[in-house]
């Protein structure tokens, strides 16, 4: 048998696996390309990020491969039982569309386009704005959401919606060896856990677009780099910084919070570009 036809049977082999993880059983294949993400593939087929990592088995969501196939979960499945509706939001001073976006658990872009805004467009104290919310009224399903609870709430909110990392240990992050893990419900971003009052540094230079309070987060930061990537930290006690400053590189926006009922000291960091969620690990720094 010569290589051409062992290369045909191989190739008619492969075909038929898929066909037959298609067909038999309902779900879909999708072959990894340059620049995708397991979150984009979530809102790509509506389907929960914690779901597609949970099927495929997914360890660690940093390390994939062009060309991986990734099963998506049957569209009856994903559908089923999960209703989008609308809950309305006085804007109150200093809340930017940013800040409404973050605090309520949506992406900017969805929240951008239930109230028909652009991202340049300016809130005024007392509008009425809509926050999209997914309620579940069938099966349940785990890592759909965000809770807000308490003030000092960090474990509560990401409890059960996190995914361990193993990330390079070169990487440049916020704070010093950090433990990451990521985040699987709505937000998509990384839980750094430090040291109890650590310092927590600005990874690239920018500008504070947004500081402000929100409950279940503490102190939440937005820089906005020249290239047009924002930078948000969550969870700083006492900011050294406000609305408007410019800061650099390696910069101490603030100490790290320490939850008493976790017994830990974790930051929420997330990284936008164009109102896109993007893995943390592969941005800018500097």
């Amino acid at each position: 048998m010569d290589f051409f036809t062992k290369k045909r049977i191989k190739l008619v082999c492969i075909a038929v696996f898929l066909f037959f993880m298609v067909f038999s059983f309902g779900e879909t294949v999708h072959e990894l390309e340059k620049g995708e993400t397991l979150y984009s593939l979530s809102k790509r087929y509506g389907v929960s990020l914690d779901e597609i990592i949970r099927v495929n088995k997914i360890k660690d969501p940093t390390k994939l491969r062009l060309g991986q196939k990734i099963i998506i979960p049957d569209s009856k499945e994903r559908n089923s039982g999960t209703v989008t509706t609308f809950e309305e939001y006085t804007v109150k001073k200093g809340d930017t569309l940013w800040g409404i976006s973050f605090a309520n658990g949506v992406t900017l872009q969805d929240f951008l386009n239930a109230n028909n805004l652009k991202e340049t467009d300016k809130i005024k104290p007392g509008e009425i704005l809509l926050i999209p919310v997914e309620r579940v009224t069938g099966t349940s399903q785990s890592g759909s959401g965000v809770a807000f609870e308490e003030d000092s709430a960090l474990k509560e909110i990401f409890e059960g919606n996190t995914v361990p990392a193993q990330t390079d240990n070169g990487i440049i992050w916020p704070l010093k060896s950090p433990v990451v893990s990521y985040m699987t419900g709505k937000l998509y971003g990384v839980v750094l856990e430090g040291k109890k009052d650590e310092k927590v540094s600005c990874i690239s230079s920018g500008t504070i677009i947004s500081a402000n309070y929100y409950r279940g987060y503490g102190n939440v930061l937005f820089v906005k780099a020249s290239n047009g990537y924002i930078y948000v930290y969550g969870g700083i006690k006492s900011p050294s910084c406000k609305t408007g400053d410019k800061v650099s590189f390696g910069f101490n926006l603030g100490e790290l919070t320490f939850d008493p009922k976790s017994n830990k000291s974790q930051l929420i960091f997330m990284v936008y570009k164009d109102g896109v969620p993007t893995d943390p690990a592969k941005v800018p720094r500097g």
